[in-house]
């Protein structure tokens, strides 16, 4: 879970709980329902459209939060409805960027002459 209380599964951010950032949560999909849990206690559950064939999420929606005793207590800087308050943000396939390997300088070691 990143640092804001999302999760990423395949190409979907998918909100869990704020309190629980950089946690390890348990993840499943059932009868059309998207399950999030974290040490068996239900965080939220959406609904869901998986592709057997595939074996992806095609569509997550409609979800439902539920107070638990990992709700952060910091209080939010600005509140918002659930109209406002995205929970679900979908990304193209094509978003993900390889990893670059950066190619690091050698330094020398300090107090060390290089001589040839």
């Amino acid at each position: 879970m990143n640092l804001y209380g999302f999760i990423s599964i395949q190409r979907f951010y998918i909100y869990a709980e704020a309190g629980l950032s950089r946690q390890r949560v348990s993840i499943w999909v059932a009868e059309g329902q998207l399950h999030i849990a974290y040490r068996e206690t239900l965080l939220a559950q959406y609904r869901c459209a998986y592709d057997r064939r595939q074996h992806r999420l095609r569509e997550v929606s409609q979800p439902t939060l539920y107070q638990t005793v990992f709700a952060s207590p910091q209080l939010e800087l600005i509140e918002l409805d659930d109209a406002q308050w995205i929970k679900v943000q979908q990304r193209s396939w094509s978003q993900r960027t390889p990893q670059q390997t950066s190619r690091g300088e050698q330094l020398l070691f300090a107090g060390f002459e290089y001589r040839s």
